[in-house]
Protein backbone atom coordinates (compact mmCIF):
# COMPACT_ATOMS: atom_id res chain seq x y z
CA UNK A 1 0.00 0.00 0.00
CA UNK A 2 1.48 3.20 -0.76
CA UNK A 3 1.85 6.40 1.58
CA UNK A 4 -0.73 8.22 -0.22
CA UNK A 5 -3.68 5.49 0.50
CA UNK A 6 -2.12 5.11 4.21
CA UNK A 7 -2.51 8.88 4.40
CA UNK A 8 -5.61 8.74 3.02
CA UNK A 9 -7.03 5.97 5.09
CA UNK A 10 -5.79 8.01 8.18
CA UNK A 11 -7.37 11.08 7.51
CA UNK A 12 -10.04 9.22 6.81
CA UNK A 13 -10.30 7.43 10.12
CA UNK A 14 -9.53 10.72 11.86
CA UNK A 15 -12.65 12.29 10.42
CA UNK A 16 -14.68 9.36 11.33
CA UNK A 17 -13.52 9.39 14.92
CA UNK A 18 -13.87 13.29 15.38
CA UNK A 19 -17.52 12.79 13.71
CA UNK A 20 -17.84 10.16 16.17
CA UNK A 21 -16.42 12.81 19.21
CA UNK A 22 -18.41 15.49 17.73
CA UNK A 23 -21.95 13.27 17.72
CA UNK A 24 -21.07 11.92 21.44
CA UNK A 25 -20.03 15.29 22.73
CA UNK A 26 -23.70 16.48 20.99
CA UNK A 27 -25.82 14.06 22.47
CA UNK A 28 -23.98 14.62 25.99
CA UNK A 29 -24.33 18.07 25.87
CA UNK A 30 -27.92 17.58 24.62
CA UNK A 31 -28.39 15.25 27.23
CA UNK A 32 -26.97 17.70 29.95
CA UNK A 33 -29.53 20.28 28.47
CA UNK A 34 -32.29 18.00 28.70
CA UNK A 35 -31.02 16.83 32.36
CA UNK A 36 -31.00 20.44 33.57
CA UNK A 37 -34.13 21.96 32.28
CA UNK A 38 -35.81 20.00 34.51
CA UNK A 39 -33.99 21.26 37.20
CA UNK A 40 -34.28 24.85 36.66
CA UNK A 41 -38.50 24.80 36.72
CA UNK A 42 -38.60 23.26 39.92
CA UNK A 43 -36.37 25.93 41.39
CA UNK A 44 -38.23 28.69 39.37
CA UNK A 45 -41.55 26.78 41.13
CA UNK A 46 -39.94 26.74 45.16
CA UNK A 47 -38.62 30.12 44.85
CA UNK A 48 -42.66 31.64 44.12
CA UNK A 49 -43.83 29.29 46.93
CA UNK A 50 -40.85 30.34 48.94
CA UNK A 51 -42.11 34.21 48.66
CA UNK A 52 -45.37 34.28 50.40
CA UNK A 53 -47.74 37.14 49.14
CA UNK A 54 -48.25 40.51 51.69
CA UNK A 55 -50.07 39.58 54.75
CA UNK A 56 -52.09 43.09 54.31
CA UNK A 57 -55.63 41.82 54.08
CA UNK A 58 -54.87 40.58 57.90
CA UNK A 59 -53.44 43.51 59.54
CA UNK A 60 -57.37 45.21 59.87
CA UNK A 61 -57.23 49.05 60.74
CA UNK A 62 -59.11 49.47 64.74
CA UNK A 63 -59.54 52.70 65.80
CA UNK A 64 -57.40 54.02 68.64
CA UNK A 65 -59.88 54.31 71.79
CA UNK A 66 -58.43 57.20 73.24
CA UNK A 67 -59.24 58.89 70.26
CA UNK A 68 -62.74 57.46 69.92
CA UNK A 69 -64.94 60.60 70.99
CA UNK A 70 -67.57 59.49 74.23
CA UNK A 71 -70.98 60.50 73.72
CA UNK A 72 -72.27 62.04 76.63
CA UNK A 73 -76.26 61.36 77.31
CA UNK A 74 -78.00 64.39 76.97
CA UNK A 75 -79.47 65.31 80.67
CA UNK A 76 -80.86 68.71 79.79
CA UNK A 77 -80.22 71.74 81.12
CA UNK A 78 -76.88 71.71 83.68
CA UNK A 79 -78.54 70.91 87.40
CA UNK A 80 -76.99 70.90 90.37
CA UNK A 81 -76.80 68.91 93.60
CA UNK A 82 -75.82 69.36 97.00
CA UNK A 83 -73.99 66.06 99.39
CA UNK A 84 -74.85 66.68 103.19
CA UNK A 85 -73.68 63.90 105.11
CA UNK A 86 -71.16 63.39 108.14
CA UNK A 87 -68.09 61.67 106.14
CA UNK A 88 -66.40 61.89 103.41
CA UNK A 89 -62.73 60.11 101.81
CA UNK A 90 -59.99 60.93 101.81
CA UNK A 91 -60.70 64.26 104.42
CA UNK A 92 -62.49 61.33 107.16
CA UNK A 93 -63.78 57.67 107.13
CA UNK A 94 -65.24 55.29 109.18
CA UNK A 95 -67.05 53.04 107.04
CA UNK A 96 -69.29 53.02 103.82
CA UNK A 97 -70.49 56.02 103.58
CA UNK A 98 -67.24 57.89 103.19
CA UNK A 99 -66.82 56.16 99.82
CA UNK A 100 -70.00 57.26 98.51
CA UNK A 101 -69.75 60.49 99.43
CA UNK A 102 -66.22 60.10 97.70
CA UNK A 103 -67.15 58.33 94.49
CA UNK A 104 -70.90 59.54 93.79
CA UNK A 105 -70.08 63.47 93.86
CA UNK A 106 -66.79 62.59 91.25
CA UNK A 107 -68.93 60.66 89.24
CA UNK A 108 -72.02 63.58 89.06
CA UNK A 109 -69.16 66.14 88.23
CA UNK A 110 -67.80 63.95 84.98
CA UNK A 111 -71.37 64.10 83.86
CA UNK A 112 -71.37 68.34 84.28
CA UNK A 113 -73.41 68.27 87.03
CA UNK A 114 -72.62 70.99 89.55
CA UNK A 115 -71.74 69.05 92.29
CA UNK A 116 -71.20 70.56 96.28
CA UNK A 117 -70.91 68.57 99.44
CA UNK A 118 -71.04 69.48 102.68
CA UNK A 119 -69.23 67.93 105.54
CA UNK A 120 -68.21 69.26 109.26
CA UNK A 121 -64.82 70.23 109.56
CA UNK A 122 -63.66 67.78 112.25
CA UNK A 123 -59.73 68.29 114.30
CA UNK A 124 -59.09 65.10 112.52
CA UNK A 125 -59.31 65.86 108.96
CA UNK A 126 -55.69 65.85 107.83
CA UNK A 127 -53.74 69.13 108.07
CA UNK A 128 -52.96 68.63 104.48
CA UNK A 129 -56.12 68.63 103.40
CA UNK A 130 -57.05 71.48 106.44
CA UNK A 131 -54.25 74.15 105.08
CA UNK A 132 -55.74 74.11 101.34
CA UNK A 133 -59.15 75.26 102.83
CA UNK A 134 -60.03 79.01 101.89
CA UNK A 135 -62.30 80.95 104.43
CA UNK A 136 -65.27 81.49 102.52
CA UNK A 137 -67.34 83.68 105.15
CA UNK A 138 -68.93 83.10 108.82
CA UNK A 139 -72.57 84.11 110.45
CA UNK A 140 -74.35 83.68 113.48
CA UNK A 141 -77.56 81.03 113.75
CA UNK A 142 -80.55 80.35 116.14
CA UNK A 143 -80.71 76.34 116.84
CA UNK A 144 -82.96 76.38 119.70
CA UNK A 145 -86.09 78.25 121.26
CA UNK A 146 -84.11 79.50 123.79
CA UNK A 147 -82.93 82.00 121.39
CA UNK A 148 -78.82 81.35 121.50
CA UNK A 149 -77.07 82.07 118.74
CA UNK A 150 -74.51 79.57 117.31
CA UNK A 151 -71.21 80.48 115.12
CA UNK A 152 -70.99 79.03 111.20
CA UNK A 153 -68.38 79.35 109.86
CA UNK A 154 -67.56 78.42 105.79
CA UNK A 155 -64.18 76.84 104.59
CA UNK A 156 -63.82 75.85 101.09
CA UNK A 157 -61.96 72.97 99.44
CA UNK A 158 -61.80 72.15 95.64
CA UNK A 159 -60.85 68.34 93.76
CA UNK A 160 -61.77 66.47 90.82
CA UNK A 161 -64.72 69.41 89.99
CA UNK A 162 -66.54 69.14 93.32
CA UNK A 163 -66.30 71.76 95.76
CA UNK A 164 -66.56 70.82 99.56
CA UNK A 165 -68.21 73.11 101.89
CA UNK A 166 -67.10 72.64 105.44
CA UNK A 167 -68.72 74.03 108.48
CA UNK A 168 -66.69 74.79 111.52
CA UNK A 169 -67.49 75.52 114.90
CA UNK A 170 -65.13 74.43 117.77
CA UNK A 171 -67.91 73.89 120.28
CA UNK A 172 -69.20 70.64 117.69
CA UNK A 173 -66.55 69.70 116.20
CA UNK A 174 -63.54 70.01 117.97
CA UNK A 175 -62.87 67.02 119.27
CA UNK A 176 -60.63 64.16 117.63
CA UNK A 177 -63.32 61.56 116.36
CA UNK A 178 -66.07 62.25 114.55
CA UNK A 179 -68.20 60.11 116.60
CA UNK A 180 -68.34 60.11 120.38
CA UNK A 181 -72.03 59.08 122.18
CA UNK A 182 -75.35 59.71 121.17
CA UNK A 183 -75.97 62.37 124.10
CA UNK A 184 -73.14 64.38 122.52
CA UNK A 185 -73.50 63.48 118.60
CA UNK A 186 -77.73 64.03 118.22
CA UNK A 187 -76.97 67.92 119.24
CA UNK A 188 -74.10 68.28 117.10
CA UNK A 189 -75.88 66.63 113.69
CA UNK A 190 -78.64 68.88 115.04
CA UNK A 191 -76.50 71.97 114.20
CA UNK A 192 -74.68 70.51 111.40
CA UNK A 193 -78.13 69.70 109.33
CA UNK A 194 -79.45 73.40 109.91
CA UNK A 195 -76.31 74.90 109.43
CA UNK A 196 -75.65 73.18 106.05
CA UNK A 197 -78.64 75.05 104.51
CA UNK A 198 -77.72 78.20 106.08
CA UNK A 199 -74.62 77.97 104.48
CA UNK A 200 -76.27 77.53 100.98
CA UNK A 201 -78.26 80.37 101.58
CA UNK A 202 -75.20 82.57 102.91
CA UNK A 203 -73.36 81.57 99.70
CA UNK A 204 -76.68 81.97 97.40
CA UNK A 205 -75.92 78.69 96.00
CA UNK A 206 -79.13 77.19 95.23
CA UNK A 207 -79.24 73.22 94.19
CA UNK A 208 -81.72 71.39 92.26
CA UNK A 209 -81.72 68.31 94.16
CA UNK A 210 -80.53 68.55 98.43
CA UNK A 211 -78.90 64.12 99.08
CA UNK A 212 -78.57 63.73 102.37
CA UNK A 213 -77.45 60.74 103.95
CA UNK A 214 -77.75 58.67 107.24
CA UNK A 215 -78.97 59.66 110.23
CA UNK A 216 -76.81 62.47 110.77
CA UNK A 217 -78.40 64.62 108.02
CA UNK A 218 -81.59 63.37 108.30
CA UNK A 219 -83.21 66.26 109.72
CA UNK A 220 -82.11 68.42 106.71
CA UNK A 221 -85.36 67.62 104.71
CA UNK A 222 -87.60 68.20 107.81
CA UNK A 223 -85.71 71.65 108.22
CA UNK A 224 -85.67 72.57 104.22
CA UNK A 225 -90.05 72.39 104.91
CA UNK A 226 -90.00 74.04 107.75
CA UNK A 227 -87.07 76.58 108.62
CA UNK A 228 -86.11 76.99 105.11
CA UNK A 229 -89.23 77.17 102.95
CA UNK A 230 -89.43 80.34 102.61
CA UNK A 231 -86.16 80.97 101.01
CA UNK A 232 -84.00 80.23 97.64
CA UNK A 233 -82.88 76.67 99.18
CA UNK A 234 -86.48 75.91 99.91
CA UNK A 235 -87.31 74.85 96.60
CA UNK A 236 -84.95 72.10 96.50
CA UNK A 237 -85.92 68.43 96.03
CA UNK A 238 -84.79 66.36 99.07
CA UNK A 239 -83.27 63.34 99.06
CA UNK A 240 -82.29 60.72 101.99
CA UNK A 241 -80.28 57.61 101.63
CA UNK A 242 -79.85 55.23 104.30
CA UNK A 243 -76.91 53.40 104.50
CA UNK A 244 -76.92 51.49 107.53
CA UNK A 245 -80.06 50.58 108.51
CA UNK A 246 -79.41 49.63 112.28
CA UNK A 247 -77.89 52.75 113.47
CA UNK A 248 -80.76 55.74 112.96
CA UNK A 249 -79.44 58.19 116.05
CA UNK A 250 -82.34 56.86 118.12
CA UNK A 251 -81.90 58.28 122.06
CA UNK A 252 -84.73 58.58 124.68
CA UNK A 253 -85.71 62.31 124.45
CA UNK A 254 -85.86 62.97 128.59
CA UNK A 255 -82.53 62.05 128.21
CA UNK A 256 -81.29 64.55 125.63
Amino acid sequence: MSRKTRTKSKTRNNAKSRAKKATVSTVKSTDTEETVIPTVEPAIIKEEVAQPEPKEEIKIETPVEENQVIEQPDLGPRRSVVFIGSECYPFVKTGGLGDVMSALPKSLAKLNVDVKVILPRYKCIPWEYQEKMEYKGSFYMDLCSDGRQYYVGIMEYQEDGVIYDFIDNEEFFSWGNPYTNLIDDIPKFCYFSKAALAALNYLDWVPDVVHCHDWQAALVPLYLRTCFADTNVGRASAVLTIHNLKLQGIYDRKMI
